[in-house]
């Protein structure tokens, strides 16, 4: 709003040089040097190319984003040396708490990339049947903590509507830390464990970032799927429904 101000004030002031300086029976200075209306055209084009940088260099390129998501867990196995735990069909769905950042760098026709990282984290204490590997099922209070570490990009195209909708498509690495803690001797441990992460989604009722005051960055709503690498075999399968709010800065 203050490039469109500046611009339209400029315009005037050069309107009104060249009224004056033909009014003064002198039409030769809207051309010539001096304080006329070429040096008020310079000085205005000049001024546009500076606003122009201005927005730019104060336009909302970082955002951090707080998520809640539940996951749906399809193929999730937790084993050592001692026991296995088939925890995905003994828990079927579990909560997670995300923090994302990233920085936003526009592409053009409403599109941007924005790299960026993200932490999560989730927590579970439940009564879990544990298959020792020497023989025999037991029964114990586990508790399982899953943090994923996450690096990746968001590809953004922001919708040419009134209702300030961005659709996205987000997608990168995640190195899974996992800790399974019980009463049974053995049965304790942690380790990590690759995995590469797929979303698409939408963002709601965002500020434009271009305003110099914007600070809200809008509701996320996406799904996605998370899955191991090959070769990992104690990772987790599983597909999530996400609930977020941005924060531009």
């Amino acid at each position: 709003m203050k490039f469109i101000l500046k611009t339209a004030a400029l315009s005037f002031v050069y309107f009104l040089t060249a009224i004056a300086s033909a009014a003064s029976g002198n039409p030769e200075n809207v051309e010539s040097g001096g304080t006329d209306a070429t040096t008020f055209k310079e000085v205005f084009e000049s001024n546009l190319r500076r606003s122009k940088t201005d927005v730019e260099e104060k336009r909302r390129h970082y955002d951090m984003e707080f998520a809640i998501s539940s996951v749906q867990l399809q193929n999730a196995i937790l084993s050592n040396s001692y026991y296995e735990i088939a925890y995905a069909d003994q828990v079927s769905s579990q909560m997670l708490l995300k923090f994302y950042s990233s920085y936003d760098l526009p592409l053009g026709a409403g599109l941007s990339v924005a790299p960026g990282l993200g932490i999560a984290y989730s927590y579970q204490e439940t009564i879990l049947r544990a298959k020792a590997k020497k023989g025999g099922v037991y029964k114990d209070v586990v508790r399982v903590q899953w943090a994923p570490l996450f690096l990746g990009t968001k590809l953004n195209y922001r919708l040419p509507t009134k209702t300030s909708a961005t659709l996205f498509t987000r997608g990168g690495l995640t190195y899974d830390w996992f800790s399974v803690s019980g009463s049974l001797d053995g049965i304790s441990q942690s380790y990590w464990s690759p995995a590469y992460n797929i979303s698409v989604g939408a963002n709601l009722f965002e500020d434009e970032p271009e305003k110099i005051d914007s600070w809200f960055g809008g509701l996320t709503i996406s799904g996605g799927v998370n899955r191991p690498l090959s070769g990992a075999r104690k990772g987790f399968e599983a597909t999530s429904i996400e609930l977020g709010v941005r924060f531009l800065l």
